[in-house]
């Protein structure tokens, strides 16, 4: 019953997350976030969600649990149950490109017998950084089932709670 509750506690977070404006980062693995699967036998299988650097733990496996109920609704299973869920991160890195700033300041002063004036130029340079930050993945090893067991998820729910909440791409 724990991992029911938990996905119940991390859809209430997503209604907040999901509502912003922005595309989902709901989909296929592509570059470096998304979704991969495969099946270990045959009723199986196996799911990777990687996020990006913007979403938190728990969004991640909640993602990574609405694509095992797509699976299981592909299938025409009506239940499934969650085997092994497992969360981590993976490093990224970025680059910021460095930047010279040059400052040019010219300065004069007079009296009655001369003239002096000077002029100062500042450069600053500020090199290139490399940023490196964590991006949470849930891999989670789950069964198709035909019947509602005690610890099982609803496929019919899981989908209708992810399309409430605008989890998937609009040309789906």
């Amino acid at each position: 019953m724990g991992f029911k509750r938990s996905i119940i506690g991390i859809s209430l977070c997503l209604c907040f997350a999901c509502g912003c404006g922005s595309t989902s980062p709901y989909r296929p693995y592509t570059y470096s976030s998304g979704y991969s699967d495969s099946p270990l036998s045959r009723d199986v299988h196996e799911v990777l969600f990687v996020g990006t650097r913007y979403l938190n733990a728990m969004q991640v496996k909640y993602y990574a649990t609405v694509r095992c109920a797509e699976i299981a609704q592909g299938r025409g299973k009506a239940y499934f149950e969650i085997l092994k869920a497992e969360s981590g991160v993976k490093l990224a890195t970025s680059s910021t490109s460095g930047k010279t700033t040059i400052k040019e300041e010219a300065s004069a002063t007079a009296s009655v017998s001369s003239v002096n004036s000077s002029k100062t130029t500042q450069i600053e340079e500020r090199p290139a950084e490399r940023v490196t930050y964590e991006i949470p993945t849930c891999k989670i090893t789950f069964r198709l089932l035909d019947k509602e067991t005690d610890e099982c998820l609803g496929t019919a729910t899981m989908m209708r709670d992810a399309e409430a909440k605008g989890v998937f791409p609009e040309e789906r």
